[in-house]
């Protein structure tokens, strides 16, 4: 009986060390509804994160485009962030050195608000993104 506890403690341990990020952001995406054609930009593999490029100025090719709607986005975020807030893991990587709402985008715990502003966050977006997928 205690033998059988231990292997099923070891399995779960194993099953978490190894869990792909990827495959946990997607599952997150879907589980807050995001639209199976914007769950592509679910995943840690883009450099910067698609994420941001909706802060931009939208153009016009996204009239339409429910990826670019605003509870998508944050969802996406959201996400990113495993719905936690990765603020102080941020912090040592120096996010927010130079603009300190570059931190906002790190607090998955909070939904983001479209703002251009946030555009200005690209050079620190790869390392929001390893706080997030680090979580």
């Amino acid at each position: 009986m205690l033998r059988s506890g231990f292997l099923l403690f070891a399995f779960a341990l194993i099953a978490v060390v190894f869990a792909d990020p990827n495959e946990e952001f997607a599952e997150c995406c879907k589980g807050k509804s995001v639209p199976d054609s914007c769950i592509k930009y679910c995943t840690y593999d883009f450099t910067p994160p698609p994420a941001l490029k909706f802060f931009r100025k939208k153009p016009k090719f996204s009239d339409g485009d429910e990826c670019y709607a605003d509870d998508v986005m944050t969802s996406v975020m959201q996400c990113s962030q495993k719905d936690k807030d990765n603020t102080e893991c941020c912090k040592t990587a120096g996010v927010g050195n130079e603009h300190d709402f570059c931190l906002e985008l790190c607090d998955g715990t909070k939904p983001i608000t479209n703002n251009e502003k946030y555009a200005e966050c690209e050079d620190v977006a790869n390392k929001v993104k390893e706080c997030g997928k680090n979580a």
